[in-house]
């Protein structure tokens, strides 16, 4: 798992809080509840994939698509602050 991938630099905390602020990713978060976390870096992938479609195909805009990126990063940064990565791994 290249967890460097799905890490999109240092986010304000202001930044995170607006950016979660989302029912569809509320949705995903919660499907990452108690998997792998092998899963759980397949779901986050996923993710993202489907939302570069989205603002490739003009779906949504630069602003949503860096939510998505502060939503991932965030996630990423939790999973290491859990333990469960290492920073190394992502950064």
């Amino acid at each position: 798992m290249d967890w460097k991938k799905l890490y999109f630099g240092k986010v304000a905390r202001s930044e995170v809080f607006r950016a979660i602020d989302n029912d569809e990713w509320q949705k995903v978060r919660l499907s990452m509840k108690g998997v792998s976390l092998t899963k759980k870096y397949e779901i986050l992938s996923l993710y993202l994939k489907k939302s570069v479609e989205a603002f490739e195909s003009g779906d949504i805009n630069i602003n949503e698509m860096r939510r998505v990126e502060i939503r991932i990063t965030n996630y990423v940064t939790a999973l290491s602050r859990g333990g469960l990565i290492e920073p190394e791994d992502y950064r």
